[in-house]
């Protein structure tokens, strides 16, 4: 139940941010259970911050801006603003070099899968960009859940099934 997870998680939440082997001598379902106790509390539990944001040294589950990237948010913020469509956007990062997300993962070393290094900016990663709560200060965590193990694949959550905190970060 999710009360019991919520407690379970504040329990081990100052040991494991300290002492990380606090997470490894845990079952997998309490690990489950903390992990959505994070969710709830609004900390960030994914692997990779998304474009604009940085995970903090001391804390990896708190975001911070990026200052190399976030000037990038803010531009398409502005010309969405001032009118132009997702495709334009695309297309003028695409001709001002401005590296996609992928791209800029890959040249920052986050990633090191380099499969998709020519992958550029579409009008679909302009809009999930544009789209995303985390850009005005909130976190949405939960938009896509599975099981493999269970035969469960990789689908969408429906946006109640998601876990929403408002002001978690800047």
């Amino acid at each position: 139940d999710i009360e019991e997870a919520y407690k379970l998680g504040e329990e081990y939440f100052d040991n494991f941010i300290k002492d990380k082997t606090v997470f490894s001598r845990v079952t997998p379902l309490d690990k489950l259970h903390i992990v959505e106790s994070y969710k709830r509390m609004g900390e960030f539990v994914g692997t990779q911050p998304p474009l604009g944001y940085i995970k903090a040294p001391e804390n990896c589950h708190q975001l911070l801006p990026d200052p190399d990237s976030m000037q990038i948010i803010k531009d398409m913020f502005a010309w969405r603003l001032s009118g132009e469509s997702v495709t334009a956007i695309a297309r003028k990062l695409n001709e001002s070099g401005i590296p996609s997300p992928m791209q800029y993962r890959i040249e920052k070393g986050m990633e090191k899968n380099t499969k998709y290094k020519d992958v550029q900016w579409d009008g679909g990663s302009v809009s999930c960009i544009l789209r995303n709560p985390v850009y005005i200060g909130d976190m949405e965590q939960g938009y896509q859940k599975g099981a493999l193990y269970k035969g469960i694949p990789d689908h969408r959550q429906k946006k109640e099934q998601r876990i929403y905190v408002k002001d978690t970060h800047e």
